[in-house]
């Protein structure tokens, strides 16, 4: 949650200043897509980490949540989160 309030302040700021939604929104992704990855992929090693135990309930576990933050920060936060504030200028 933490790398989304870096996308979705700049796209704010930038809005506010006066530069159309869909243009808010690119600024934004595009300023902050490194950390959003660099974010996602960590969290998504340390889970994934967990399917080297040798408890299947842990390695199920482990992989459920390497994929959940997976289609969480590449699906949602940086692809449904974006067009929809681009589309919507109400969320901006």
């Amino acid at each position: 949650m933490d790398y989304e309030v870096f996308i979705v302040s700049r796209v704010r700021e930038d809005y506010v200043h006066g530069v159309t939604p869909h243009q808010a929104a690119v600024n934004g992704l595009g300023h902050n897509a490194r950390v959003v990855t660099d974010a996602a992929l960590i969290v998504v090693a340390v889970f994934g980490g967990f399917m080297l135990a040798l408890d299947p309930v842990i390695k199920s576990i482990g992989f459920a949540l390497a994929v959940g933050v997976f289609i969480d920060a590449f699906i949602v936060r940086m692809t449904l989160v974006p067009a929809a504030m681009s589309l919507l200028p109400v969320a901006c």
